[in-house]
């Protein structure tokens, strides 16, 4: 029986840990075609939207399974935007930019 119940346990650790493993991503992704993809890892989110200087409007990002928000706008004119994601109301930096806007 105590062999049942550590087998249950290790188990369940084993689920929650897959879970909770956070994607491998990148952000932002500027394609070919001058489209950008911006992605964010928010799995607990009920909302996620990006606002900033690349228009006006807030943009809705769509949550796929595994807790990535993610959108695609453009095709962008080269620039440097200023951005922001807005998780669940709170403003929250791209912390996978690599050339964060000053």
């Amino acid at each position: 029986m105590y062999k049942l119940i550590l087998l249950f346990c290790l188990m369940s650790y084993v689920v929650a840990a897959q879970q909770n493993k956070m994607p491998a991503y990148t952000s932002p992704i500027v394609n070919d075609d001058k489209a950008v993809v911006f992605n964010v890892y928010a799995p607990q989110a009920k909302n996620v939207s990006l606002t900033g200087t690349i228009q006006p409007n807030d943009i809705p990002l769509t949550k796929t399974d595994d807790g990535l928000w993610t959108v695609t706008i453009g095709p962008l004119a080269p620039e440097i935007y200023h951005y922001q994601f807005y998780i669940d109301g709170a403003k929250v930096t791209d912390i996978k930019n690599q050339s964060p806007y000053p």
